[in-house]
């Protein structure tokens, strides 16, 4: 848990054991003037915790390894004075390493890295190296821990495509190339872990279409529904299923009409309601 138990507004990382008989442990290291626990994760064993805090230097935020019994922590992520990992980094499933954002070499552009919770080897960039003002703005574990998807403008400034990586070994590549005037939206990995489903505007800005594309980039992307009128967009709660369709709410029909529709191997058709939705009704989440 965070707390500021030592000083009023100074959070730290401590340790119990959840039943409530045992002592509390301060995890973290001592802070800086000015420092900040800010975000922590287990590993999956419930052995560590990696907390992400400005522990060393005020106002850079890195991220740190401990064991949860205490210990003397682990500076993960050495960075310049003034450069910060971001609050979003995961741990991987396995628990040996974490994934993270940061603007390691200026600034202006935020990569995606991946480091070891054992402290032994320097952090690794996922990608190649980011034009000055380009960044990877978000990125997605697959569900089997093999493949990282990310948000970024790589290959032209301001314009948000879909990448994916394997998690270990294998060179990043480019899932969805738009026009100057489109972005990807939502998106988010089946749990099979084979395709990415997002949101995209390549016919017209802002007209919000479904799309699937394989993790590996091994083909091109798909619709998967026919395409939308002007006024018509998909939302972005769709929420892909484990038999390979996807459940997304649309309105098709009638603007602002919301209905459910489902997509497996190409098949789109009205999920709910069975009857002709009135111009007042909508399928909510």
């Amino acid at each position: 848990l965070s707390a500021d138990a030592a000083s009023d507004e100074v959070f730290e990382l401590y340790s119990t054991p959840s039943h409530g008989l045992g002592a509390v442990t301060k995890l973290n290291g001592p802070l800086v003037t000015g420092g900040d626990v800010r975000e922590f994760q287990l590993t999956p064993d419930s052995t560590r915790a990696v907390y992400r805090a400005d522990e060393l230097v005020n106002n850079t935020f890195e991220l740190h390894a401990v064991p949860l019994v205490g210990g003397p922590p682990l500076h993960l992520t050495p960075l310049p004075a003034g450069r910060r990992v971001q609050a979003d980094f995961e741990l991987h499933l396995a628990g040996a390493h974490a994934f993270y954002r940061a603007d390691a070499l200026d600034d202006t552009r935020y990569a995606l890295h991946r480091v070891a919770l054992d402290g032994l080897s320097a952090s690794v960039a996922l990608h190649p190296p980011l034009d000055v003002g380009r960044s990877v703005t978000s990125f997605a574990q697959s569900p089997d821990g093999q493949w990282l998807v990310f948000l970024s403008d790589a290959r032209e400034d301001e314009v948000f495509e879909l990448h994916s990586v394997p998690a270990f070994s294998g060179p990043a590549r480019s899932l969805v190339t738009l026009p100057s005037t489109a972005d990807v939206g939502a998106y988010r990995i089946d749990p099979g872990s084979q395709v990415v489903f997002y949101l995209a505007d390549p016919r017209l800005d802002e007209l919000q279409e479904l799309f699937r594309v394989p993790l590996d980039g091994s083909s091109p992307p798909v619709r998967v529904h026919a395409p939308l009128a002007l006024g018509s967009d998909v939302e972005p709660d769709f929420l892909p299923q484990p038999d390979g369709r996807v459940l997304y709410r649309l309105d098709r029909d009638s603007d602002a009409v919301l209905e459910l529709f489902h997509f497996l191997a190409l098949d789109h058709e009205r999920h709910a309601p069975a009857a002709t939705p009135t111009a007042t009704r909508s399928i909510v989440r």
